[in-house]
């Protein structure tokens, strides 16, 4: 089992590859080929003999990342790996997360308060609140169960879009915002409204269902209470 808790934390003034080499002498994985592997696979191979204090934030966790798979692991488990990072940084360690579950047949467990993030990773999750276990599953099987979702749409002509969708028995909310117009919706009306929306030829550019696990977090925790 591998673990990175919060942010990784290294000898600053050694390199990547010393840091690796003095971490591995806790499980015994020392060998220069198996370490050189972990950075590659992190993307830090060309930097592996610049000190830890030149890297950024994200590079670190990165690094973190292969700290954590030293002992080659079945499981690892991360907690807020992307806390405090730039948004360059997220999206490379949410890859990098999936590239290991894909390549090294890893299985994650992710803590996060990042709901967006959980949804995007993971294939199941399991809800805690106030210490207990709401509920487990798969996460595209409880989207489905949603009663209503928002849905945000990006269509031309604005106007013509704005005043068919107050009218639409299928919408249960609208609301304009500067570049988008956002609605609130039954999850299973989604594909009538689109079929509706291209029948009075109306351009659609963009339909995303945004902050679902959100919604469903919402939904679940004011049935049992704050």
């Amino acid at each position: 089992m591998g673990a990175l808790v919060d942010r990784a934390d290294f000898y600053l003034n050694l390199s990547a590859f010393s840091n690796l080499k003095l971490l591995g002498r806790l499980t015994g994985h020392t060998g220069e080929d198996h370490i050189n592997e972990l950075l590659n696979l992190m993307g830090l191979y060309s930097r592996r003999n610049d000190k830890v204090k030149t890297y950024s934030q994200g590079m670190k966790q990165r690094l973190g990342l292969a700290q954590a798979l030293l002992s080659d692991p079945s499981i690892l488990i991360l907690d807020e790996p992307t806390t405090g990072l730039d948004p360059i940084g997220m999206v490379d360690v949410r890859e990098f997360i999936l590239k290991i579950a894909a390549e090294r047949n890893v299985t994650v467990f992710l803590s996060s308060h990042l709901l967006h993030e959980v949804e995007e990773i993971c294939s199941h999750f399991a809800l805690i609140f106030n210490g207990k276990l709401i509920i487990d599953g798969e996460i595209e099987k409880i989207i489905q169960s949603l009663d209503e979702v928002t849905v945000e749409i990006e269509a031309t002509p604005r106007k013509q879009v704005m005043v068919y969708l107050e009218k639409s028995e299928y919408v249960l909310d609208v609301q304009e915002l500067p570049n988008l117009l956002k609605i609130r919706i039954k999850y299973d009306n989604i594909p009538h409204l689109v079929r509706q929306l291209g029948r009075e030829q109306v351009e659609i550019f963009s339909l995303s269902q945004r902050n679902r696990m959100e919604a469903f977090f919402l939904n679940q925790t004011s049935r049992t209470g704050t």
